[in-house]
């Protein structure tokens, strides 16, 4: 799908709710305790991307909750609990988040569908090369 459609399906959908919302800019805060704004954009446009590409290959529009909560982080339910709103850093992953559910994703990244630390290894990715390595983090144009 390309990129202009993606936000016309994203637009759509409405998915820009604040539970949404809330949801992406949390996953995105506990992913990188320091994050530039464009590794936040490339993490929130690769959640976006595989949330279009399941939707694809179903039947019916598959729960985005589902594609944000399967990130780590909220393996640590306490933490994702505590996340102060107000914080500076979390404000910021906050207008990322409303920007890409809004449909506004970046043409640079339509491609990107998985991400793992650099240093973690994975076996499908041991013959990939990554089309991103960013902030510590590999990203890939196939779904891991």
């Amino acid at each position: 799908m390309i990129i202009s459609s993606k936000g016309k399906f994203l637009k759509n959908l409405k998915l820009n709710s604040n539970v949404n919302k809330i949801i992406l800019a949390k996953t995105l805060f506990a992913i990188n305790p320091f994050p530039s704004e464009l590794f936040l954009n490339l993490v929130a446009n690769t959640l976006v991307n595989r949330f279009v590409a399941d939707a694809e290959i179903s039947d019916s529009v598959p729960n985005i909750v589902n594609i944000f909560i399967s990130v780590d982080c909220w393996k640590n339910l306490k933490f994702m609990d505590c996340i102060d709103l107000n914080n500076k850093t979390f404000q910021k992953c906050l207008k990322i988040a409303n920007k890409v559910l809004s449909g506004e994703l970046d043409e640079n990244f339509s491609s990107i569908l998985s991400f793992h630390k650099k240093l973690e290894s994975h076996l499908l990715t041991n013959n990939v090369k990554p089309k991103f390595e960013m902030d510590g983090f590999s990203f890939f144009d196939v779904y891991i």
